[in-house]
């Protein structure tokens, strides 16, 4: 039996030589039981803050030096021959369970927003900052391994110093992110630093909120609530707690015979990140009477999501996750036997794909691990009065169908206070400006004169 070992990624701050790459990374993966972090003494910490704060005073990069680096960055991290990048896509299967054909394809639609054009509208958005720096702290969540990168980027580009916090889940992709940049502009170690502590560690946590002048949290609820309690009365806190998505289809589109598109579509917003974002949709709201309709959609797109494994494979599940899956689909057959107004679709001798079609209108929450609802949502009802419960929950609508039943939906849509609007099979791709809430806020990362 083969020794296994774990992987300690060391904290990242200025004036500290990097840690190579290859040296870190040289073990066979399968000798390779988890990645971690190395914590730092109470003390230690203070003095490594301290540094990165007085290394920044000193910096003279300006946002155009650092908008250069971006672009080159970005332009790296897209060629597969990157050493960062094929770290990334032999190791990240291993802190988020996704396949490593998943990971290329998540690093590739985030990485279509670091263009030239789009990184210099947001140094065009935020103009000239301020002189007086503030220190700015990134909380991020495990389950979207890319989520963090435009708060970075936004950050970078305001000037200010900031902390990279990862999930304890999920370290390695902001470590390799941090540590490419330092390596490709070595006098960017003064504006960003990466440091992990397990999460919940208030003798920790303390110490960093009190250098901290801005805070941008990523988590569930109550993670969000106990940190914004504890929160120092100076210091800005941004807490971003769970929001789910959903997907609409307008009655005029289902007139056609062919749901092939659509159905395309649906899978794909489905499938990526296994659905565990809050971009990701949950239930598919399908306007028409027609409850045969929804059952011919969801024939359809159960052929989508069957052929999408082929590109996409399904990740792997944790015991509870597959426990779960196997629960509701078992009682959601015992249901269909005696009610016609559920049909049932999964994907053969496996847990990979689940597509349900419900006749009664309501609002399902889905276990996530492509687990897709597809709801009958008959013309007399208002999707207002439907999701009601859930205004401000919601971060992304995906909708299909034409621009003049679009018309005819805005006043109930913009009720839902929805960070986000697109078009369906668009939902997992957020342009940069509109990161992790949907709407741009740049003021957030920067003081104007």
């Amino acid at each position: 039996m083969k020794a296994m070992n774990n992987i300690i990624l060391p904290p990242l701050f200025p004036g500290e030589v990097l840690p190579p790459l290859n040296a870190l990374f040289e073990k066979s993966i399968d000798t390779v039981k988890s990645i971690q972090s190395l914590p730092l003494p109470l003390d230690t910490l203070k003095h490594r803050l301290n540094e990165t704060l007085q290394f920044h005073s000193q910096s003279k990069l300006s946002q155009k030096d650092i908008l250069d680096t971006l672009i080159i960055l970005a332009e790296s991290w897209k060629k597969k021959s990157f050493p960062y990048r094929k770290v990334a896509e032999e190791w990240l299967p291993i802190t988020t369970g996704f396949s490593r054909e998943m990971i290329r394809e998540c690093l590739d639609i985030t990485l279509e927003e670091f263009k030239l054009d789009k990184l210099t509208q947001c140094f065009l958005e935020l103009g000239i900052c301020n002189t007086e720096s503030k220190f700015h702290l990134h909380i991020h969540a495990g389950n979207v391994f890319t989520s963090g990168l435009f708060g970075i980027i936004y950050g970078l580009l305001s000037l200010n110093p900031q902390l990279v916090k990862p999930s304890s889940e999920e370290p390695l992709f902001p470590w390799l992110f941090v540590h490419s940049i330092i390596i490709l502009n070595p006098s960017l170690a003064a504006h960003l630093a990466y440091y992990n502590w397990p999460g919940g560690t208030k003798t920790h946590e303390e110490v960093v909120f009190a250098y901290s002048d801005k805070i941008f949290a990523y988590g569930d609820d109550n993670t969000i609530s106990d940190m914004n309690n504890r929160m120092p009365s100076s210091v800005q806190f941004h807490g971003y707690g769970h929001k789910f998505s959903f997907g609409f289809i307008s009655n005029d589109n289902l007139l056609m015979e062919d749901f092939s598109e659509i159905a395309r579509r649906i899978a794909y917003d489905v499938a990526l990140y296994e659905q565990q974002g809050c971009m990701s949709p949950h239930f598919i709201l399908i306007e028409s009477d027609s409850f045969d309709i929804v059952v011919k959609l969801g024939n359809k797109l159960a052929e989508e999501m069957n052929s999408l494994e082929v590109k996409l494979p399904a990740g792997i599940k944790s015991i509870e996750e597959k426990s779960l899956i196997k629960s509701i689909r078992d009682e959601l057959s015992f249901q269909s036997s005696l009610n016609h107004g559920i049909k049932l679709l999964e994907s053969n001798n496996s847990l990979n794909w689940t597509v349900v079609c419900l006749q009664n209108t309501q609002v399902p929450i889905s276990c996530l691990n492509r687990f897709i609802y597809l709801v009958l949502f008959p013309k007399k009802e208002t999707i207002g009065e439907l999701l009601k419960p859930f205004i401000g929950k919601i971060q992304t609508i995906g909708y299909w169908g034409s621009l003049k039943q679009l018309n005819g939906l805005t006043s109930e849509l913009s009720a839902l206070r929805a960070n986000r609007f697109c078009l369906l099979g668009e939902m997992q791709k957020p342009a940069i400006k509109e990161r992790h809430r949907g709407k741009p806020n740049p003021e957030d990362f920067y003081e104007k004169y």
